[in-house]
């Protein structure tokens, strides 16, 4: 084998090396965010997709990989949820329904504290939620945060303290409507 072979072994060892590492963690990133194992699996598809073609780029310490991985899923499911949304879009334009107030959306929970949470974490906006995702699920910092979406730490900062003055409006709003606006 020359050269190009042994390079190529090599950097298929690496990768499935920064495959087993954090498969577990982007597929669980992506599952919090998709709540749909099967759409979740296409994010983790593509996301290691990109970090095969991109290979080079994917930073060599593991928890940096790790938010590298991160910041590419978070795109994957952005590009995902845009489509959903061209979807979601024509089905209700041919079926002439302009209801959509979050249509469809169900969440199972133990009880109704959790069912407030989750009516009022609905409200938010997708960067809110994706951020007190990120805060809260992968238990991120401010500055990791701030590493997968491709911003300064500062600006993760702020964005993540807007995001829970926004949730806690949110539940303040559905507990003074007594989840009415179901």
């Amino acid at each position: 084998m020359g050269t190009g072979g042994s390079l190529l072994a090599l950097r298929h060892e690496q990768f499935e090396s920064l495959f087993l590492a954090a498969y577990r963690d982007v597929l669980a990133f992506a599952v919090r965010r998709l709540r749909e194992r099967a759409a979740a699996d296409d994010i983790v598809s593509e996301t290691f997709l990109v970090a095969w073609r991109r290979f080079a780029e994917v930073p060599s310490d593991h928890e940096e990989a790790r938010l590298w991985l991160y910041r590419v899923a978070h795109y994957c499911v952005l590009n995902a949820a845009r489509a959903q949304r061209r979807r979601v879009a024509l089905g209700e334009q041919l079926r002439h329904n302009a209801s959509g107030r979050n249509a469809g959306v169900r969440v199972v929970v133990p009880d109704d504290r959790a069912e407030s949470l989750a009516r009022a974490f609905c409200t938010l906006s997708e960067a809110d939620q994706n951020i007190l995702l990120l805060a809260g699920w992968e238990n991120l910092s401010p500055t990791q945060i701030a590493t997968v979406l491709a911003c300064s730490a500062g600006t993760a900062s702020t964005r993540l303290s807007r995001a829970r003055t926004h949730f806690d409006r949110a539940v303040a709003r559905d507990n003074a409507s007594g989840g009415e606006d179901r």
